[in-house]
């Protein structure tokens, strides 16, 4: 509650900066038949506020996954906060942090940590990295996950048809699997109140994996096309606002996002993504479909 309250009082701080931004989201997820999750909902917000060149972002999302043995629902609470500063020639530096609130008892209490710098060229070539450190310290030893994600991006004029950006990736991840094997030998796998890893031999102390995404920009329109193919665990996506932190080792997915200007001020949006992943509760290899809606305002 204590997390939740200071996050109301500084997004209420933003209200006030210029530029600000604020995006109530919500979505549901599906699982497939090979995981020990059934389905799932997720709700949240997302606020920013700008000054004189200083970005500051929040966001709150809550998730609750329903379990196919029936057992008690795992919720989850995400506490974000980043502060960027922007140079009059488009480069920006960022910073910021993640909490994770879970009924997980391996990951609950997990806090990732993440710094990047962006930059821009006149020919409208963008590139940068950011890097990531997460720190589980409910593993005994605490679990330590090392991430770094460069990227290359470039924007083209199409005329009458729009215009486009087009951007490929490239994402490393260590991590010592051994204290995981550890851990789970020690505790018999409790988590959640139930059995949370049990295919420890699934995991490994290294990752890697590269997406490519193609933006459109279309009158109203703002249509984004994304996958990527590797390996990732307890990875960290959407520039620090997504922790993956459940027992899953994912292989690779698609995404399709649409936003639509209804005016200056309103924006909507959808999005629909698909990943397959190893579920090391069940230890088989399954899927998961996400949709989320959101609404974003500026003001």
């Amino acid at each position: 509650m204590k997390k939740l309250v200071a996050l109301i009082a500084a997004a209420s701080a933003l209200i006030a900066a210029q530029n600000s931004v604020v995006v109530p989201f919500g979505g549901y997820l599906w699982y497939g038949d090979g995981s020990s999750k059934d389905s799932g909902y997720l709700a949240g917000v997302y606020m920013s506020g700008e000054s004189d060149g200083k970005v500051v972002e929040l966001q709150y999302s809550y998730v609750d996954i329903s379990y196919k043995d029936s057992s008690e629902n795992l919720r989850q609470n995400d506490f974000t906060l980043a502060l960027s500063a922007k140079t009059e020639d488009g480069n920006s530096f960022r910073v910021g942090g993640h909490y994770i609130d879970s009924d997980d008892i391996y990951t609950d209490g997990g806090l990732a940590l993440f710094g990047g710098a962006h930059f821009a060229s006149t020919a409208q070539l963008y590139y940068g990295a950011d890097l990531y450190y997460t720190n589980y310290k409910n593993f005994d030893p605490a679990l330590d996950v090392w991430q770094a994600t460069p990227y290359l991006g470039k924007f083209f004029y199409g005329g009458d048809l729009g215009n486009f950006y087009l951007q490929a990736s490239y994402t490393y991840i260590w991590l010592q699997s051994s204290r995981i094997v550890q851990s789970v030998g020690q505790t018999g796998g409790n988590g959640r109140g139930t059995v949370s890893i049990v295919k420890t031999d699934e995991y490994g102390d290294s990752y890697n994996s590269a997406s490519i995404s193609a933006t459109h920009y279309y009158k109203r329109f703002t249509t984004t096309a994304s996958f990527w193919l590797g390996k990732q665990a307890f990875a960290v996506r959407d520039g620090g606002f997504s922790v993956y932190n459940l027992p899953e080792l994912h292989q690779g997915g698609a995404k399709l996002q649409t936003y639509y200007s209804y005016s200056k001020e309103t924006t909507l949006g959808v999005s629909f993504g698909y990943e397959r992943f190893t579920d090391t509760q069940s230890g088989e290899d399954t899927g998961l479909f996400a949709a989320v809606a959101s609404l974003t305002y500026t003001f």
